[in-house]
């Protein structure tokens, strides 16, 4: 009987490794977007919160809020995108 079995934690810590590091790259990134982009991206993203939620928070419409997230993933996406490709 094996005490401690290392065969999958190895992989386990990468993983983990992995996606704490995509994180710090991701709220990097959002720091340096637009403020309504960071704010909306964040609410919906992480709060899990509604369009319509995140439009009353901000002051704004619910289509507001919608087109911002989008318009936020889309401006992350691309920031990722060509920080990944100038490593």
């Amino acid at each position: 009987m094996e005490i401690f079995d290392l065969r999958g934690q190895e992989a386990d810590l990468e993983e983990a490794y992995l996606v704490k590091e995509e994180i710090q790259e991701l709220l990097f990134v959002l720091k340096q977007a637009k403020e309504s982009y960071g704010q909306v991206f964040w609410l919906r993203a992480y709060e899990e919160m509604s369009f319509k939620e995140i439009g009353q928070i901000l002051g704004k419409s619910e289509n507001w809020a919608r087109i911002n997230y989008y318009r936020a993933k889309e401006w992350i996406r691309k920031r990722m995108m060509s920080s990944e490709n100038n490593m």
